[in-house]
């Protein structure tokens, strides 16, 4: 098949379980004859002078396991098929706004409070302001970084004390307060591909109360409900999403915990035996198609 295919991933991926959605997706685009470059982004794709330059145009689609959405807007700027787009890679990766775009169009989201951000490192964070968190949501409550994976930069926030010194650690970064839902320090992790729901994955924290797998957490497989494969749809149609992954916090209600526009899913199809990596190729060649019969 006349398509070439890129796989752009981040130079600081140095383990295995990073290249593996990389190595997946170059294995089924050569089951079906199309030639696939897996690269990283330090060769510096593009460069802005009197225009900008791209030095990685040349490709039919590319499929981006980053979030360096520069790279990505350049690419776009050039009318490239892109598997995400740059707009849903720039909402997911900020999870304030993640929140804030879900929760407009009627998305349950657990009760947040967008961080105060401190420009200076020398401020102490306000009396008032430790006051006012914890008037809105008790204990125990979390802190997000608002840009973080593989549940880095979440934390558990117990007391005041332990409140004070994480609001002082965080100040200088964009960071969200969030309330605490119990559900037994596990989630459901759903992959979505081209608007339809390949399955999902139960993740239960080992010694955490982070689920994801990359902290420690254990997977095994889970029979969705329809309300939340719906969800889950809804959930990728509003950020328009070509890919992702969506967790699921489940007691007696539904709140979805993150979106993830590159999620991995080693650990998925280890559990579920189902293919993502091919559906990703199928999507990927239909949206090659699409574009091309238009011309």
């Amino acid at each position: 098949m006349d398509i070439k295919a890129c796989v752009i991933i981040n130079a600081y991926y140095d383990k295995e379980e990073y290249f593996y959605q990389a190595k997946r997706l170059k294995e089924e685009f050569e089951k079906k004859r199309i030639n696939c470059d897996i690269l990283k982004n330090n060769f510096f794709p593009f460069v802005v002078e009197e225009k900008i330059k791209n030095k990685i145009s040349d490709y039919d689609v590319y499929v981006y396991f980053d979030k360096d959405k520069y790279v990505l807007y350049s690419l776009e700027k050039c009318g490239k098929t892109l598997i995400n787009g740059y707009n849903s890679i720039e909402i997911c990766d900020d999870k304030m706004l993640t929140y804030i775009t879900l929760a407009e169009n009627g998305i349950e989201i657990p009760k947040t409070l967008p961080g105060l951000l401190c420009y200076d490192k020398n401020e102490k964070v306000k009396d008032l302001t430790i006051k006012n968190i914890i008037s809105e949501l008790g204990f125990p409550l979390i802190i997000k970084e608002s840009f973080g994976s593989m549940g880095k930069g979440v934390y558990l926030i117990n007391n005041e004390k332990e409140l004070r010194e994480k609001c002082e650690e965080v100040k200088t970064k964009p960071h969200l307060f969030q309330k605490y839902i119990e559900c037994d320090n596990q989630d459901v992790r759903v992959i979505v591909v081209g608007g339809k729901v390949l399955g999902a994955i139960n993740r239960k924290a080992v010694n955490d109360f982070r689920a994801n797998v990359g902290a420690g957490g254990q997977a095994e497989s889970y029979v969705l409900t329809e309300k939340i494969k719906t969800l889950a749809i809804k959930i990728s149609e509003i950020l328009k999403l070509d890919y992702c992954g969506i967790d699921f916090m489940i007691n007696d209600e539904i709140y979805l915990c993150e979106v993830n526009s590159n999620a991995f899913f080693k650990a998925f199809e280890r559990v579920t035996k189902i293919n993502v990596a091919e559906k990703l190729v199928e999507l990927c060649i239909k949206k090659v198609l699409q574009k091309n019969s238009l011309r």
